[in-house]
């Protein structure tokens, strides 16, 4: 199982102004309004959405240490610019993405229907693997490669291991 993605989000409890920021954090902030109205922060090669509202997105992450390291680095650079961020919330993890695999190819007609069809969209002619929305969403291909969606790394652990023995014994 690797983790493909996390996401999380926060607030920093005030209106950060993205025009000061794109002056004064000119290597590491970038801010076009003309093309999007939040700006994004470079730290280690990771990137944060700051909006205007004070809301923040972190994407790309790896490992759920990565977001609070990531976090601890923004507030850091916002404090040495004098930013008030004391009412500053934590993120939390909104999407977690996670790649795993069968041990074997699997038909995705027989898996459809062995799911039932209220819980899967199968449309073979516009996307190439099963949809399956039950405790989750998963992504499922026939080459046995499962793309699993949540915001709790343990619980989509488990669903995951049940999934996989139930693909494995439907052959």
């Amino acid at each position: 199982m690797e983790i493909v993605n996390i996401v999380a989000t926060g607030d920093f409890g005030t209106n950060i102004n993205l025009n000061d920021l794109s002056l004064t954090l000119t290597d590491d902030f970038r801010y076009e309004p003309e093309l999007y109205h939040c700006g994004y922060l470079t730290i280690n090669d990771k990137s944060i959405s700051i909006f205007s509202s004070g809301k923040y997105i972190m994407v790309g992450l790896k490992d759920l240490d990565d977001v609070d390291k990531l976090y601890s680095k923004m507030i850091n650079i916002l404090d040495r610019l004098d930013i008030n961020i004391k009412n500053s919330n934590p993120p939390t993890i909104s999407n977690i993405v996670v790649c795993d695999e069968t041990d074997h190819t699997l038909d995705l007609n027989k898996a459809s229907i062995y799911f039932g069809l209220e819980n899967v969209t199968y449309e073979p002619e516009s996307f190439p693997g099963l949809i399956l929305r039950d405790k989750r969403t998963y992504n499922i291909y026939n080459s046995g490669k499962i793309i699993a969606f949540g915001n709790n790394l343990e619980e989509i652990k488990k669903d995951l291991k049940d999934l996989k023995k139930e693909l494995n014994d439907l052959g």
